[in-house]
C-alpha cells in the first residue's frame, strides 16, 4: 500500500506570519512605519539564516535588534526577547485548519519542515485542529532552508 504524504513549510504557509510580525512590531515603541520595518527586517533575518546556524529564537532577537539600530531607533531588550514568544501565540490563515482535516481524512500523511526551533514550533501546534505526522526544524539539521550545503 502506498502512503501518501504532503509537507509544509509552517509561517507564512500555514501561520499567518506577516500579520503576526505586522501586529509585532505595531506593539513597540518608536515604531511609526511598521511596513518599512518589516520590508528591513525580513532583509536583515534572511541574511542572518544564510549564516552559521544558530537558534532561531537568537536570529529574531539579534535581527530586530540590527534593524531597530539600521533605523536609527532605540533597542528595545524586552522586545528582542519576546518576538520569538509572540511567535507561539500566531494564528494559521483562516482555510488552513479545514484543508488539513480534509487531508487527514483521506489518510494522507501531514508533515512540517520549518526554519525554527524545536520548542516554538511545539507551542504553535496548538493551533491546528490535526496532529502532524512528522516535524522536522532547522533546529534538528543544524541549517536553514535553502542551504546547499546541508
Amino acid at each position: 500500500m502506498k502512503t501518501e504524504w504532503v509537507t509544509f513549510d509552517c509561517y507564512g504557509t500555514l501561520i499567518d506570519w506577516e500579520r503576526g510580525i505586522r501586529a509585532f512590531f505595531s506593539e513597540l515603541d518608536s515604531v511609526t512605519d511598521t511596513e518599512g520595518l518589516l520590508a528591513e527586517w525580513e532583509e536583515i533575518q534572511f541574511r542572518m539564516i544564510a549564516g552559521p546556524y544558530r537558534r532561531y529564537r537568537d536570529i529574531l532577537g539579534a535581527s530586530l535588534r540590527e534593524t531597530l539600530a539600521a533605523r536609527g531607533l532605540p533597542p528595545q531588550p524586552a522586545a528582542e526577547g519576546e518576538f520569538a514568544e509572540s511567535l507561539t501565540r500566531w494564528t494559521p490563515f483562516a482555510d488552513i485548519n479545514p484543508a488539513l482535516e480534509r487531508l487527514k481524512s483521506r489518510g494522507i500523511k501531514l508533515g512540517i519542515i520549518s526554519n525554527i526551533d524545536d520548542n516554538l514550533l511545539e507551542r504553535t501546534l496548538k493551533h491546528f485542529t490535526v496532529p502532524f505526522d512528522m516535524l522536522t526544524t532547522a533546529q534538528q539539521s543544524g541549517a536553514y532552508k535553502p542551504n546547499a550545503a546541508s
